[in-house]
């Protein structure tokens, strides 16, 4: 197995968009995913959420583990604020724009397209929040959908010290507490990127292509939790024209 940090993709291309930014990365020719500064909008809109279910210690919300490949045990189903939606619209609109996703996945699934056809998509109805413990993980696993993504809320370690916690010397080699993709690379065989996720990236979220794998392997050194917000974006088949 290959693996990659996302410090030596060189296609990387910034811009400055409707009050967020968004930061592209080619992974291997069939996939790419996009990484965005949340606005502050945003995440008081989460922080809302968030708050509300601590605070409540979880009671009267909805469980979600069933539906989720994570050993995690606070794994709730939550309906995310218009905000949010906007900015899942935007991501969603601007990924297509950059990558021409929409158009090769049509085809691959001989579906009609048009460029100027509105995609239908449900967004709103695929949301989730994770409360992770040490020692809980997400193993490899892909989403249902067409694309998706992650919020990270707080991200309680940094992984200067997880790698402390490792029996290996290489550090290259320790992925305590870090996310990342698992996909082919035609050229590369099967390949890991390692986005290396830690409290620096607090305020960031990743969109990528629901086939893309991906897994979060367990942190040691905080008693804390790591909150994630994610969902994926439903193509409703049934409204296309």
């Amino acid at each position: 197995m290959c693996y990659i940090s996302i410090l030596y993709i060189i296609n990387t291309i910034i811009l400055e968009i409707m009050d967020y930014q968004v930061t592209y990365y080619q992974i291997a020719p069939n996939y790419g995913y996009s990484l965005v500064k949340i606005p502050q909008e945003v995440m008081s809109e989460l922080k809302m959420i968030i708050d509300k279910q601590l605070i409540t210690n979880f009671k009267n919300y909805i469980p979600y583990n069933d539906k989720l490949a994570g050993e995690i045990k606070h794994e709730y189903k939550i309906q995310p604020g218009p905000n949010l939606i906007s900015l899942l619209k935007a991501c969603n609109r601007d990924f297509d724009s950059h990558f021409g996703f929409y158009k090769k996945y049509f085809d691959h699934h001989h579906l009609n397209f048009s460029p100027s056809q509105k995609i239908p998509m449900n967004i709103d109805d695929h949301v989730w929040v994770n409360f992770q413990k040490k020692h809980e993980y997400n193993p490899t696993h892909r989403h249902n959908g067409v694309m998706s993504w992650v919020i990270w809320y707080q991200v309680p370690y940094l992984l200067e010290n997880e790698i402390k916690q490792s029996y290996k010397s290489n550090p290259d080699n320790i992925t305590h507490g870090d996310f990342s993709f698992v996909y082919h690379h035609p050229y590369l065989g099967l390949t890991t990127t390692a986005l290396g996720v830690d409290k620096n990236a607090e305020g960031f979220m990743a969109m990528f292509p629901s086939s893309l794998n991906h897994q979060v392997f367990p942190f040691y050194t905080s008693d804390d939790y790591r909150i994630t917000i994610a969902g994926n974006l439903v193509l409703e088949l049934n409204k296309l024209i």
